[in-house]
C-alpha cells in the first residue's frame, strides 16, 4: 500500500513532530482539558446543559484542528 502523506512508523522523527504537535495544543484556549499519555490525547469537558456542553467541544474542535 502506497503512502501519501503522514510519517511512518518506527521513524525516529516521529516522536519529535508528535512531542511539537502535542506542545502547541497546550497553548490554546479551551473550554475543556486536555490529557495525555503516550501518543493518545483526551479532550474532556462538561456542563450541566447538554447543548452548551456539544458546543463547546465543537469549538475546542475547532480550534484544535485549526
Amino acid at each position: 500500500m502506497e503512502i501519501d502523506i503522514g510519517v511512518q512508523q518506527g521513524i525516529v522523527l516521529y516522536p519529535i513532530l508528535y512531542i511539537i504537535y502535542v506542545a502547541v495544543l497546550g497553548n490554546l484556549k479551551l473550554h475543556g482539558k486536555l490529557f495525555s499519555y503516550v501518543d493518545v490525547t483526551a479532550l474532556i469537558t462538561s456542563d450541566i446543559n447538554w447543548e452548551k456542553s456539544t458546543q463547546n467541544v465543537e469549538s475546542d474542535m475547532y480550534k484544535i484542528n485549526e
